[in-house]
């Protein structure tokens, strides 16, 4: 249980740091300074193991947040995904969601003024829950587990601001205890990124 605490501090400290990072620089940048893309994200989440049945892929949606200083090579990560699947089970219909808060650093590299391709890595929370059927109707268990996030994708720039791509990461976490029995935490994402950016130099 002490190991669970130490991980759910983990987020909001590193998020301390990094906003502890950028903000004596804030005060004395003006707009064009800054680089940000803010991109949903919509797509599947499978955690790809027999812990989880019935349950194995999840619709996901979200969004990647990327800002920082336009002169540093590295930007802020901050992002939020909710993933959500249900089956049947004679009359019933049974869900399991989850919800991952992800902090870390990303890079956005430029090809052509228009190709971005990007990756990133970082420190990651996740709260899921599951249902199951017992004799009485269903019951619900949840937990929260911690780790580590990996991933990147490429957008295409059309316009000043619109993103247009594709993306892909790794959740490799500690396990969930639900309904009393350890599952698997890891799972993969894949997804479609339909997004805003700020505008750069040389865009039309």
């Amino acid at each position: 249980m002490k190991a669970r605490r130490r991980g759910k501090l983990a987020i909001p400290i590193l998020f301390a740091i990094l906003i502890g990072c950028a903000a004596p620089g804030v005060a004395l940048a003006s707009a064009e300074d800054w680089d940000w893309n803010f991109n949903g994200v919509l797509g599947r989440r499978a955690v790809g193991n027999k812990d989880w049945e019935p349950f194995h892929t999840y619709n996901e949606i979200g969004v990647e947040g990327s800002w920082g200083k336009a002169d540093e090579p590295l930007m802020f990560a901050t992002d939020f995904f909710a993933s959500q699947d249900s089956k049947r089970d004679g009359a019933q219909t049974l869900y399991s969601n989850a919800y991952q808060l992800q902090l870390g650093l990303r890079k956005i590299w430029t090809f052509g003024k228009r190709w971005n391709p990007y990756g990133g890595a970082g420190l990651t929370l996740v709260d899921t829950d599951i249902e199951r059927a017992t004799s009485s109707g269903k019951e619900r268990s949840s937990d929260d587990a911690y780790g580590l996030w990996l991933g990147g994708g490429i957008f295409y720039r059309i316009g000043r601001n619109f993103n247009l791509g594709i993306a892909a990461r790794a959740s490799l976490m500690t396990s969930y205890r639900l309904f009393g029995v350890d599952r698997g935490g890891n799972s993969t994402h894949i997804g479609v990124v339909i997004g805003w950016g700020a505008e750069r130099g040389g865009e039309k």
